[in-house]
């Protein structure tokens, strides 16, 4: 039995920058997190805390609303899908950020 368990942590009052991407449409963004090591499963994806999940483009925050892993980008990298509201434009370039004591949790199990 082996465990993934990779997570990303934003202190109080701070920002943190998980990984970099692009907009999809007007409410989808696919970004790359890089991982320390090579996964052989697909991780489920959660956040928790105070703060937000965001994606950052054109110099303005946008809340997340949903988050999901759909693939391996490569052996160390997943590739992350983030939900919006709306705003975003197609083809623009983005950052997934946690603010604000959240927790950005990669979990598996084999």
């Amino acid at each position: 039995c082996q465990r993934y368990l990779l997570v990303f942590n934003c202190r109080p009052t701070y920002v943190a920058y998980i990984g970099s991407g692009f907009c999809q449409g007007d409410t989808q963004y696919r970004f790359s997190v890089p991982t320390p090591n090579t996964l052989r499963i697909l991780p489920s994806i959660s956040a928790d805390g105070d703060g937000e999940v965001a994606v950052v483009a054109h110099n303005k925050g946008i809340e997340v609303t949903d988050l999901r892993c759909l693939w391996q980008a490569n052996s160390n990298s997943v590739n992350v899908f983030a939900t919006v509201a709306s705003g975003g434009v197609a083809g623009e370039p983005a950052i997934l950020r946690i603010t604000n004591d959240t927790q950005l949790v990669l979990s598996a199990e084999l």
